[in-house]
C-alpha cells in the first residue's frame, strides 16, 4: 500500500510537471501570435495613414495655390478662360466670376478634406476595436486550452480512481467468497504455495533512510529515494533540501538500508 501511494504521488507530480510545461509552451505561442498580429495591424494602419496623408497633402497644395492667386491652374478657371478667350499672358487679375468659382472650389476641397479626415478617424477607431477584440480572443483561447489541460488531468485521475475502485471491489469479493477445495490434495497444494508469501511478510523491513517498508527480495538500486543534504528554509518558497533546493521526494537513489535495532 505504501508503494502504491508513492507511485500515485510520483504520477501526480509528473502530470503536474507536464501541465506546467504545456502551459509555458501555450503562453509563449500566444505571445508570439499576438506580437505578429499587432505588427500586421500596425503595418496596415501605417499604410492607410500614409496614403491618406499623401492625398491630403496634394489637396492642401492645390488650396495653397489658390491662396497665392495661382487661379489659372484650377480646372474651373481654365475652362472659363478658354471659353471666353481670356487665357492670355497679360491677364493679371481674374474676373469676379472666376474668383467666385475658385472660392466655391476651395470650399468643396475643404469639405472633402474634412470628410476624408472623418473617414480616417473611423478607420483608426475600427483598427483599435479589432485589436481589442483580438486581445480578448487570445485570452479566451489561452483559457480554453488551459481548461482543456485541466479537464484531461481530471479525466485521467477519475479513470485511475475507477480502476482502483474496481480492483478493490474485486479483492473484497475474493475475500468474501474464499475458494472451496474438493479434496485434501487441493488444500495441500494451496498451503504449499503460501510459505513464500509468509516468508516475505516475516522478512518485511524498514529503511533507515526513507522510513519505508520493503522486502529484501525486491530491494533494487532505485528502491530508496532520499536527500543527501539537510533541510533548510528557502526564501519565499517554504522549506527545502540543501542538495537539490526542492521540497519533494528525494533526489538520490540507492538500496534500502535496514535500520539497526537499538541497544
Amino acid at each position: 500500500q505504501g508503494r502504491r501511494i508513492s507511485t500515485m504521488k510520483r504520477t501526480e507530480e509528473d502530470k503536474f510537471k507536464q501541465y506546467r510545461q504545456r502551459r509555458s509552451q501555450l503562453t509563449t505561442k500566444m505571445k508570439q501570435q499576438k506580437a505578429s498580429k499587432q505588427k500586421d495591424l500596425e503595418d496596415i494602419r501605417n499604410d492607410v495613414i500614409t496614403q491618406e496623408h499623401q492625398r491630403q497633402q496634394a489637396r492642401m497644395e492645390d488650396i495653397e495655390k489658390t491662396r497665392l492667386f495661382d487661379w489659372k491652374l484650377l480646372p474651373s478657371a481654365r475652362a472659363y478662360l478658354e471659353r471666353d478667350d481670356l487665357l492670355q499672358p497679360d491677364v493679371e487679375n481674374p474676373p469676379d466670376i472666376v474668383l467666385s468659382v475658385c472660392e466655391q472650389e476651395v470650399v468643396e476641397l475643404k469639405a472633402i478634406q474634412e470628410q476624408q479626415q472623418t473617414i480616417l478617424d473611423d478607420v483608426a477607431k475600427s483598427i483599435e476595436m479589432i485589436q481589442n477584440r483580438q486581445a480578448n480572443l487570445a485570452r479566451l483561447i489561452s483559457m480554453a486550452k488551459l481548461l482543456k489541460v485541466v479537464c484531461d488531468l481530471k479525466f485521467d485521475l477519475v479513470q485511475k480512481r475507477e480502476r482502483d475502485t474496481a480492483h478493490g471491489v474485486e479483492q473484497l469479493e475474493r475475500n468474501r467468497n474464499p475458494p472451496t477445495f474438493e479434496s485434501q490434495e487441493d488444500v495441500k497444494d494451496e498451503n504449499s504455495s503460501r510459505p513464500s508469501e509468509q516468508s516475505e511478510i516475516e522478512n518485511l523491513k524498514v529503511c533507515s533512510r526513507c522510513n519505508k517498508e520493503y522486502f529484501a527480495s525486491k530491494n533494487t538500486p532505485t528502491s530508496c529515494r532520499f536527500h543527501k543534504g539537510c533541510k533548510i528554509v528557502l526564501h519565499n518558497f517554504g522549506s527545502g533540501w540543501s542538495c537539490c533546493r526542492r521540497s519533494g521526494l528525494g533526489c538520490m537513489y540507492a538500496y534500502h538500508m535496514q535500520s539497526q535495532p537499538n541497544g
